[in-house]
């Protein structure tokens, strides 16, 4: 059976393909249409799902999503554009697909799994289930009316300055301020049914308005962290209070909150968590994997789900020599890519790194990425300027899996850089340009059998420097989404002043900005 998974109208659109059982790929529109955070109706996506598996449209026997209007006409216009009519808009299950999209993932026979963000199909804004064997089961939920941790954030990140869409600075920038004592007085969830929110009430300062170049004001910084240690207490206690009552020390977590990955730190500290999963797309993007997902289950397939994260499109050294070929560039065709770029970082050089199936979430893995050499001072600040980004915002390290405890205090793999850990001392010396102001750090770390080729650059860097990993960030401009083609990789090489690019088996390097520049703006 082939299962179309969607999400369509919420933010982040998306696709997720399921053939004869087993999931192929699952992609976000924006990749394809270049409009960061694109919410339209997947078409990009889906042309991609269908080219990449050899399916023609009329052979998907159910599309299955969110969509903002449920009436028959918008039903019909949907089964025009993927061309078959057995379409299914799956009202009340917006938390339900998120649940599935982290548990059905997951190894845990059983697991406690926790969705929290601005507001679900039901009004709801944080869901609890247990996942048991092939079946999860609804606990409780807290409705928007009560609280939405996701809307308190979100008009926080706005009020800070950021606009729509950038809780992720709005997270950076709270390491750098100090909460308030009485933060409990804006809001605060003692348990699913103890909940305290006077935010609406306390908090009506305008927004402030952000500089690029310069750190926010101290009351916006405070404000920032006063409203992190807000969230955090709250989303513990009711981690604490679901354990108190199944006893179960296995976690799943998605929703757009469990993007934050500093609240991820806290909880990963906590003493009777034995092991956590979360969905690396927590946000609505991942929806279209939790309804493909669920559907299959219903359908009497409960198998659990092979988690590729390098889903997206993939390109040969053909088209790769093809889209340079188009730009007064210099290429090189390389015998070791792992082994240039490994050199090329012990130089300080900064790289484009593009290889193999992209990647899917808001993170860079290695197959998309900026790569630096992390042991140089300065070399945030520079790479920040490098991607119009605001100068204080942090990186982060893809590392050795079997060296990273030696340099950071955690206690299970992270191959997904959805977390932050404490880094110690070794790493705050030799990695400071990976290092937050608050001594954490976001890992992700990189295993042979997860990426051999990334695995071997971080390899070869290691073996020239004593420091097991790198520099890793989304190979992108600000306000942009991570390249997805050669074309576009090229294009940032030129924008952002990269001092090179290895995509496939090619060094393509710049020896004329000048001549570039005219060459993109004809």
């Amino acid at each position: 059976m082939n299962i179309l998974g969607l999400n369509s109208n919420n933010e982040n659109s998306s696709a997720a393909l399921i053939k004869d059982g087993s999931l192929c790929n699952f992609v976000q529109e924006e990749r394809f249409s270049r409009i960061k955070y694109d919410n339209s109706f997947p078409r990009r996506s889906i042309q991609y799902l269908l080219e990449n598996n050899q399916l023609e449209r009329a052979e998907l026997d159910l599309s299955i999503g969110s969509f903002e209007s449920r009436n028959k006409k918008t039903k019909y216009c949907i089964s025009t554009r993927i061309g078959q009519r057995k379409i299914l808009a799956w009202d009340g299950f917006h938390h339900q697909a998120h649940a599935a999209s982290a548990y059905r993932f997951s190894s845990f026979k059983k697991a406690n799994i926790l969705v929290i963000d601005a507001c679900g199909d039901n009004r709801d804004s944080i869901t609890f289930f247990v996942g048991d064997g092939d079946r999860m089961h609804k606990i409780w939920d807290v409705k928007i009316d009560q609280i939405s941790l996701g809307m308190i954030y979100k008009d926080a990140t706005t009020k800070a300055g950021f606009g729509k869409n950038h809780e992720g600075k709005f997270m950076g920038l709270s390491s750098y301020g100090k909460a308030s004592r009485d933060y409990k007085d804006i809001f605060y969830i003692e348990s699913h049914q103890e909940i305290h929110n006077c935010y609406a009430e306390k908090i009506r300062k305008k927004a402030a308005k952000s500089n690029l170049y310069k750190m926010p004001a101290r009351g916006v910084i405070d404000f920032s962290a006063t409203i992190q240690k807000c969230l955090e207490r709250s989303v513990i206690n009711l981690i604490k209070e679901i354990h108190r009552l199944t006893k179960i020390g296995d976690f799943c977590f998605a929703g757009g909150i469990f993007l934050n990955s500093k609240l991820l730190g806290e909880i990963d500290r906590l003493h009777f968590i034995n092991d956590i999963f979360v969905q690396p797309n927590a946000g609505d993007a991942g929806l279209a994997i939790g309804y493909a997902m669920e559907m299959t289950a219903r359908f009497g397939n409960t198998k659990r789900f092979r988690f590729n994260v390098y889903s997206g499109p993939s390109f040969l050294d053909s088209a790769i020599w093809q889209a340079a070929k188009k730009f007064p560039v210099t290429i090189k065709r390389l015998s070791d890519p792992a082994g240039m770029a490994a050199n090329l970082l012990e130089r300080n050089c900064f790289i484009g790194w593009f290889q193999d199936g992209m990647e899917w979430g808001p993170r860079a893995l290695g197959n998309r990425s900026i790569l630096a050499n992390p042991s140089i001072k300065g070399n945030n600040i520079r790479l920040n300027n490098v991607k119009g980004r605001e100068l204080w915002r942090p990186f982060a390290p893809s590392i050795l899996e079997e060296h990273a405890s030696d340099w950071v205090d955690l206690h299970r793999p992270s191959p997904y850089m959805t977390t932050c850990f404490f880094a110690k001392a070794n790493m705050r010396k030799r990695g400071c340009a990976v290092v937050h102001v608050d001594g954490t750090t976001r890992v992700q770390t990189v295993s042979f059998s997860q990426n051999s080729l990334y695995y071997s650059l971080i390899k070869n860097f290691y073996k020239k420097t004593g420091i097991p990993f790198v520099l890793n960030t989304s190979f992108n401009y600000q306000g942009e989404p991570i390249v997805c083609s050669p074309q576009e990789a090229i294009m940032d090489l030129i924008r952002m002043r990269i001092d090179a690019l290895i995509a496939g088996n090619y060094l393509i390097t710049v020896t004329s900005w000048n001549a570039c520049l005219k060459h993109m703006n004809k």
